[in-house]
């Protein structure tokens, strides 16, 4: 029997526990999927190894990145844009950020109220950044679709619904 791959919201809750720890069960698997209650962790040699083989393999992508970056980023147009900018829009930019995350949040956590019972507000804030970095890689911001797969209920088409009249407000 050929062995099936991981689903795209496998990936993604792997993705998750990787950047935000164990918390983020909002990803974990229904009761009825075969895998659930299964330890995937190795034990002994084989897990150091691995472990070591991730680190080896982020030190090297984060290097590669940090190069491609420090190669062809013009340091001297960004600098002048900055200087040229009003540091009273940047500031005032900065500042907001944190408060448009937050409103953002709570909107999508009213939004859900009727599906999703008792969703904490860090697994909402979660899907809602996940969506925005999704968002920024997809023409039309359609990766932002993303956040309704991060989220338990018992009906995605409805919940995607509620993503749809999100966007449109």
């Amino acid at each position: 029997m050929k062995p099936s791959l991981p689903t795209l919201k496998e990936r993604v809750q792997s993705f998750l526990d990787r950047v935000f720890g164990e918390q983020t069960d909002a990803l974990s698997p229904e009761p009825d999927h075969p895998n659930r209650g299964m330890d995937h962790k190795q034990t002994g040699s084989g897990k150091r190894w691995k472990t070591t083989l991730v680190w080896v393999a982020k030190l090297l992508f984060a290097a590669a990145f940090i190069f491609i970056l420090i190669r062809y980023i013009q340091f001297d147009r960004i600098r002048d844009t900055l200087s040229n900018a009003n540091g009273l829009f940047l500031l005032s930019g900065l500042l907001l950020m944190p408060l448009n995350i937050l409103c953002q949040s709570l909107r999508w956590r009213l939004l859900i109220a009727s599906e999703v019972q008792e969703v904490s507000f860090f697994k909402v804030t979660a899907s809602v950044l996940a969506g925005f970095a999704f968002g920024l890689m997809t023409p039309g911001r359609t990766g932002e679709i993303i956040r309704v797969m991060l989220l338990k209920v018992p009906s995605k088409i409805r919940l995607a619904g509620l993503h749809l009249l999100d966007k449109l407000f």
